[in-house]
């Protein structure tokens, strides 16, 4: 039964009473060979397909089509244009031609789709598709198809497993004009020492090409022998000669690519129906709680022995990376006490002599949301740099932005990297983020160290909910917490943790480095998020309070406020496929809470917001270089893209990231009031910066080639690097940009003038980030990501006030090596209310589950009442799950009467759900207190 709602000490609780009985319950191991069906489908359960060639806007993402989780796509961009060609999106599903009715997936040129798996490691793929295609005689490449891999170490940069393709060169060349040509695979096995060769594919009895016709349906099947890496290529049954596969290490199929390398209209376009894919051998799941210690194969006799790992493990050994290296069988090798004393038992196993030499254990998917794996390890002294020296490397690999073959989301590395400073050292303990440092991430030093040539127990963690992972050493009451509730690799969402591997990384002569007893398992990681990476401190006179908003599992990017309430926040959250414009809304004084439906979904990185008086949401892809809108009531319309491509020649050079509506005293010669100002930092080359103005009220749609500039494109105008965000600037009827390098703050009115305002914070370095515009004191505010924090600037003409340090984000990290402990501000990701009573900042960074609204305000907290929403109960548990208070936390308390006493038996939680796994026998009372999360 239900409690009545309950204040103390400012807190609100809610209560439960449940009566239980506990069952126990025991699991063991799961091992066995068999053939497992990764991936089946012939796309006919899918609706709203385009019915001609000529509709390239139905069954794709520019209509209400939402591709399915099995598959993702990478399409260059939504354009207008030809049918078929460069100019419409790149992957659709058609239902005018198909192998089985009544669907198929057309792939235009520049497009790939992706069929994801739960991958399982095992010694024979086979892999059916039916395809038809149609290119022009003057084509020089069309489709290419692969299998792709990875794991120990192998990540995704170089994962084609088994790859062919049509022969590039001119069908005319090779055929006359009638659109056929011949297929070619890639070996990367045998040739060259340190090269690869394209193939002809022939036939196995007539020893000629096969060659591929225009308009007609064909069977394609890829038998592949994992164990040798070889394959034979059917097609309509008739098999090709035996060819060697593109990658000499003996990997673990994690995807199925087909691609597009059109790169014009003439290469055409090509359709996939009736695709699957299986695999022989041995294998595991997590249904039980695997265990291996290597005693139960066979060890080494003799130095020389390929004495692998048998039953799932997939071993790599090869004399280095990358293609055409020699077979090294002793690489990877069961050994015994004869080699080196094992953990326990009599045997462990040996990894040896750097890349390429691993193993890789993959289980497909698991029962719960996350794993925990459990090793030890005997590792020897790193060598001092010049070059890298990471003696042994544990990843964990998963499903990334809906893509199951992307690389590794997480990692423990033993030793050093080379890097400029150097990260680790002989015996420190690595990692890897990409949300450290600018381009692609960077090493860092996590601060604990391991002990040489001695055996240590390591147990990593994920937290799926919270996008993080956690390593410890020993673990126990005297554990040493390694990295703890640390970002996945990855920037994006990740889940389904597939796969572990363990590999002698780094450098060519590595020594022996020992693994044994190993433990996987699948679990509910419960357990709650790190505390925030800061508090932020108020150091202007502005504001009194802030509030923190968690956005669990989602980078936040361009944030607004929608003009019509004050009050409810529109932010982008800045992903791949999972991109998104969400809402946060006010319940309470100084109290927001996410409303858990977005407003847009399955978007392409998107970057600014912004809202219109009418309720129009506007929004730019920097990815695919558009400028978007959603007009009011959202749930009764479809986005629109209005610019389909800013003024890029080449496509692939614009990057509009920020966008507002020009204040309504702006006027002049170029411009004047209402309109929309879009700020490009990458105009028509990386290096110039450029600001363009739209008519809102156009319907002119899908426009390209845009040139309406306010500023054109330049290197320097508006500072050194680029310009990562605009504001309005009501009180000179100017917009202002923030330069990233300089610091530049340029005022730019309706003639294109700009005035340059300051250098900000010159001479000291400096990471701009984001700008925003004071509606009640007209100062401009800037983010600095170098220095954490917030300053206003002084707008004026004349002689201006001395900047002022509004707000700083100090570091609760003791370890300079770990600026993601840090805020990360998003560019752009800064905005007043209209009316000026609170500030919005983004904090980008994963860390603690996802990124954070903070939101600084001149309120009083306060709760609103909230009420549980479901109960559920098993023989072992109780499930609780209540309403959203706001940006609060919460903890579960329970007592056996009524009247208490009343003990906390959860830890602090941000969601809102909670499962007692230890509910007593008799009758239980249960509240949920909550509190504000400053």
């Amino acid at each position: 039964m239900l409690g009545k709602s309950n204040s103390r000490r400012g807190n609100k609780a809610i209560y439960l009473k449940i009566c239980m009985l506990l069952i126990a319950s025991l699991a063991g191991s799961n091992l066995r060979a068999d053939t497992v069906t990764l991936y089946t489908n012939n796309f006919d359960s899918y609706t709203g397909a385009a019915t001609n060639l000529e509709d390239w806007v139905d069954g794709c993402p520019n209509s209400d089509f939402v591709w399915p989780t099995e598959i993702s796509v990478v399409t260059p961009r939504a354009r207008a244009g030809s049918p078929g060609g460069m100019g419409a999106d790149g992957v659709q599903l058609i239902n005018w031609t198909y192998h089985s009715a009544p669907n198929a997936i057309l792939i235009r040129p520049g497009a790939i789709m992706n069929c994801n798996i739960y991958p399982r490691g095992g010694t024979n793929y086979t892999w059916n598709f039916w395809m038809w295609t149609q290119k022009s005689g003057t084509a020089d490449r069309d489709f290419r198809n692969s299998l792709r891999v990875q794991g120990a170490d192998v990540n995704e940069d170089q994962t084609d497993f088994v790859v062919f393709r049509s022969r590039h060169g001119t069908t005319t060349t090779l055929s006359g004009t009638d659109g056929v040509d011949t297929v070619e695979a890639y070996n990367g096995i045998l040739g060259t020492p340190g090269s690869g060769a394209w193939d002809i594919l022939t036939n196995a009895a007539t020893d000629q090409p096969i060659y591929i016709t225009n308009g007609v349906w064909n069977h394609y099947t890829i038998v592949a022998d994992a164990v040798n890496r070889t394959f034979i290529f059917y097609i309509n049954g008739v098999a090709m000669s035996t060819n060697y596969c593109a990658r000499q290490e003996e990997l673990v199929v994690s995807g199925i690519r087909f691609q597009n390398e059109g790169n014009s209209g003439d290469d055409g376009y090509f359709a996939i129906d009736d695709v699957s894919l299986t695999v022989d051998g041995t294998f595991i799941d997590l249904t039980n709680t695997y265990t291996d210690g290597f005693e139960s194969y066979p060890a080494r006799t003799n130095l020389t022995d390929n004495a692998n790992p048998q039953g799932a493990w997939i071993v790599a050994e090869t004399d280095g990376t990358g293609v055409n290296k020699a077979y090294d069988p002793a690489k990877v090798q069961v050994v015994d006490s004869s080699v080196t004393a094992p953990h326990s038992g009599n045997q462990c196993l040996k990894l040896e002599g750097g890349q390429r030499a691993g193993v890789s254990l993959a289980w497909g998917q698991t029962p719960k949301s996350d794993v925990q794996i459990t090793w030890w390890s005997k590792v020897p002294t790193a060598a001092e740099p010049p070059g890298d020296h990471v003696e042994l490397r544990t990843s964990i690999y998963a499903w990334e932005d809906k893509l199951s073959s992307a690389a590794d989301s997480g990692l423990l590395g033993y030793g050093t990297r080379n890097t400029s400073p150097v990260v680790g050292g002989p015996t420190n303990l690595i990692s890897f983020s990409r949300l450290i440092a600018s381009g692609n991430g960077a090493w860092l030093d996590t601060s604990a160290g391991f002990t040489p040539d001695t055996w240590e127990e390591y147990q990593l963690t994920t937290h799926v909910k919270l996008n993080t992972f956690s390593i410890v050493r020993n673990p126990g009451p005297n554990q040493t917490v390694i990295i703890d509730n640390y970002p996945f690799i990855a920037n994006i969402p990740v889940n389904d943790i597939y796969m572990v591997g363990f590999s002698s990384s780094n450098g060519t002569t590595n020594p022996p480095v020992y693994i044994d007893d190993l433990t996987v398992k699948s679990i509910e990681n419960n357990d709650p998020p790190a505390p925030r990476p800061y508090t932020p401190t108020i150091l202007g006179n502005r504001f009194t309070n802030y509030t923190v908003l968690d956005v669990p599992g989602h980078i936040v990017g361009g944030v607004a406020v929608d003009p019509r309430d004050d009050s409810s926040i529109i932010f982008t959250t800045d992903e791949g496929e999972f991109g998104a414009i969400r809402r946060a809304y006010k319940v309470a004084s100084g109290n927001w809470v996410l409303d858990p439906t977005p407003i847009v979904s399955n978007l392409d990185h998107p970057q600014g917001v912004t809202v219109e008086t009418n309720g129009t949401i506007w929004w730019v892809e920097d990815s695919i270089q558009s400028l978007r809108r959603l007009k009011w009531p959202w749930a009764r319309n479809h986005w629109e893209e209005v610019v389909a491509d800013f003024n890029s020649t080449n496509n692939t050079a614009d990057n509009p990231c920020d966008l507002t509506f020009v204040p309504s005293t702006f006027s002049g010669s170029v411009g004047s009031a209402p309109m929309l100002a879009v700020v490009d930092r990458g105009a028509d080359g990386a290096n110039n910066n450029a600001v363009y103005l739209v008519d809102p009220a156009t319907t002119n749609l899908y426009q390209t080639g845009y040139a309406n500039y306010l500023v054109p494109p330049d290197t320097a105008a508006l500072g050194a690097g680029n310009a990562n965000a605009i504001a309005p600037l009501s009180q000179y009827g100017e917009v202002v940009t923030f330069s990233e390098v300089d610091g530049q703050i340029s005022a730019i009115d309706g003639d294109g003038n700009i005035r340059v305002i300051e250098y900000f914070n010159e001479p000291n370095p400096i990471f701009g980030s984001a700008v925003a515009v004071d509606p009640v004191t007209s100062r401009i505010w800037v983010a600095d990501n170098l220095s954490a924090q917030i300053w206003s600037v002084d707008s004026t003409n004349g002689t201006p006030t001395p900047d002022q340090e509004e707000l700083a984000f100090p570091t609760i990290a003791t370890n300079l090596a770990r600026p993601d402990l840090t805020i990360n501000f998003h560019a752009p990701g800064l905005t007043f209310a209209p009316d000026g009573s609170f500030l919005v900042v983004s904090d980008q960074s994963f860390l603690s589950g996802g990124g954070r609204l903070i939101i600084f305000n001149n309120e009083p907290f306060a709760t609103p009442a909230y009420s549980i929403t479901n109960t559920a109960r098993s023989a072992t548990a109780v499930d609780l799950s209540w309403q959203s208070a706001g940006g609060v936390s919460y903890v579960v308390q329970r007592s056996t009467d009524v009247n208490g006493p009343y003990v906390t038996i959860s830890p602090t939680l941000t969601a809102t759900q909670y499962t007692d796994s230890n509910p007593p026998t008799g009758q239980a009372f249960y509240r949920v207190v909550a509190y504000p999360q400053n």
